[in-house]
């Protein structure tokens, strides 16, 4: 296995109001919590899809992680051409059709896997990738599997592979993976030390507050979204031509802009499609870093190396009652904000709004859901 530099895929950072685990690791080139790159994050995300590749031909359906994990697990879906699922903390019709199951360390614990789509691709399943970001002890992965296997009496012989972009299992939780008959594929595996207390030394503050802004005239709305929903289950090749079907006729729409600073902006679980539009306009010639509202809160500090250091709370796209947060906003020409919330919350909108405007972006695109602004039609 090629094994990739930890510090190419690893930043610290300190959580915020979490007693279970006071540091996570910010990865650069996630286009997560910090911008990145498109073309760099996606090329990340594929070469551990065709790492696995290089191990099994043949794949019978991925798994993601949400949130952070939702566009890679999509990349190495369509890496491997298996059918692909992500994990989702949302609420969505048909609870009673949902595997629950517990992420313990995070923020959110709650996980649901939608079992309508399961039902048939596990029937037959002899090898099942789950991926995520990093895995630290395979707890998260192991009540996955414990999960699936309860439900799906077939999987009993099913190979597990669990993949990610980080890796720093120790022993005792490695012999319990094995236990379990799980295989681990991952980029990049990370020194066994007491992060704990390497993260103690950053004093760090809470995120800004909310700061709402009107809308601007002529804000343009793109309303609605192509392809089905991955929290559901999809054929990764039909949701990608779609998407990139999509993005030609918005950039069309948009006069093809070149030469531009641009953001693109996803919102918590929704992550690829701003990657794919990301990279389109990174094709015609402009500069975009693409990174994504998320549920984590983190500590901001100014101190040189510490990753994170501007950050701003913000209502959910999803739910206007939760918080989600932004992190190291900056100055661009133009910022594009896509997102699959069914239908566009304005209190949500509106902090997003400020915070941009606050790192003065004026120009501001929205993609996704339906809103009473002035709509294009792609």
């Amino acid at each position: 296995m090629k094994i990739y530099p930890s510090t190419d895929y690893m930043k610290l950072a300190r959580r915020c109001r979490n007693s279970r685990r006071s540091y996570l690791f910010v990865n650069p080139l996630q286009a997560k919590h910090i911008p990145a790159a498109p073309s760099e994050a996606l090329a990340m995300m594929y070469s551990l899809g065709n790492e696995i590749k290089n191990h099994y031909s043949t794949v019978d359906l991925v798994i993601g992680f949400a949130e952070t994990a939702t566009a890679i697990g999509l990349s190495v879906s369509h890496a491997l051409h298996a059918p692909y699922i992500h994990t989702t903390r949302e609420s969505l019709e048909n609870e009673k059709e949902w595997i629950i199951f517990r992420e313990e360390h995070s923020h959110a614990q709650e996980q649901k896997l939608y079992g309508e789509f399961l039902k048939e691709r596990c029937a037959n399943a002899r090898t099942i990738v789950l991926v995520d970001d990093e895995l630290s002890t395979g707890k998260t992965v192991r009540n996955m599997i414990y999960q699936l296997r309860r439900e799906y009496r077939e999987l009993s012989e099913t190979k597990f592979i669990a993949a990610s972009i980080l890796y720093r299992l120790n022993e005792d939780s490695e012999k319990e993976m094995e236990r379990m008959g799980i295989e681990s594929i991952y980029l990049s595996r990370l020194p066994e030390l007491d992060y704990e207390t390497a993260v103690s030394q950053w004093e760090t503050n809470e995120p800004d507050p909310i700061c709402m802004a009107d809308p601007s005239e002529n804000e343009p709305c793109f309303s609605g979204i192509p392809g089905d929903n991955p929290r559901l289950g999809i054929v990764p090749e039909h949701y990608l031509a779609a998407w990139d079907a999509y993005t030609q006729r918005i950039c069309g729409n948009l006069g093809q802009p070149s030469g531009r600073n641009i953001l693109v902006l996803g919102t918590e679980e929704c992550m690829m499609p701003a990657l794919i539009l990301g990279k389109r306009l990174e094709s015609m010639g402009n500069r975009v870093r693409c990174h994504a509202t998320t549920r984590s809160p983190i500590g901001i500090s100014t101190k040189e190396a510490y990753p994170i250091f501007r950050g701003r709370q913000l209502h959910s796209f999803y739910d206007e009652k939760r918080v989600t947060y932004i992190y190291d906003l900056a100055k661009y020409d133009l910022a594009l904000v896509v997102s699959d919330a069914g239908s566009w919350k304005e209190k949500a909108a509106r902090s997003l709004r400020g915070a941009l405007r606050e790192q003065g972006c004026e120009k501001l695109i929205w993609i996704g859901g339906n809103r009473d602004v002035q709509h294009l039609s792609p």
